[in-house]
C-alpha cells in the first residue's frame, strides 16, 4: 500500500484554481475544506513565480496571527512530489506540519521570503469568522 499524506492548500493548488489541473488526478483526492487550529499565520499576496503576470497567495508563520481556510487533499508520494515541484520546495516554499482537527499529520506550504508580499489587498484576502483568513482568487 502506498504511503498517503494530507496537504492543506490555501491557494492555487485548490480545486478550481490554476495549478490544480497540473496535479495527477489518480494521485490526489480532495477531501474538503477545513480551518487551521492555531492563530499563527499571516497570508500575503505575491507576484507568481510560476505564472507571469498573476498574483498568488502565500502564508508564513506570525505570532498572534490568524487561522487559515484550507482545502485538505489526500495525496500519494507521487502527488506530493508534483506539489513540491510546483511550489518550488526548498527554494520558494517549505512544507511544514500544521494542526487541523481530524488530520493529525497534515502539512502546509509556507513561503520562505515574504518581503515582497502585500497584506492589505482586500480584493484577494478577506477576513472570515473566528479570526481567520481566506484567499479569494476571483473577487
Amino acid at each position: 500500500m502506498q504511503q498517503e499524506f494530507f496537504i492543506a492548500s490555501y491557494g492555487t493548488l485548490q480545486r478550481g484554481e490554476r495549478n490544480f489541473d497540473l496535479l495527477p488526478k489518480s494521485e490526489v483526492e480532495v477531501i474538503g475544506m477545513a480551518l487551521t487550529d492555531e492563530e499563527i499565520f499571516q497570508m500575503y499576496i505575491n507576484p507568481s513565480v510560476s505564472t507571469r503576470g498573476q498574483m498568488t497567495p502565500s502564508v508564513s508563520f506570525k505570532e498572534n496571527g490568524y487561522r487559515i481556510h484550507v482545502q485538505i487533499m489526500r495525496v500519494t508520494q507521487i502527488g506530493r512530489d508534483v506539489m513540491d515541484h510546483i511550489e518550488g520546495l526548498g527554494v520558494n516554499y517549505d512544507r511544514e506540519p500544521v494542526k487541523i482537527d481530524g488530520f493529525p499529520s497534515a502539512e502546509i506550504y509556507l513561503k520562505r521570503d515574504v518581503s515582497n508580499g502585500v497584506i492589505d489587498s482586500p480584493h484577494r484576502i478577506y477576513f472570515a469568522v473566528n479570526n481567520s483568513l481566506r484567499w479569494c482568487a476571483n473577487p
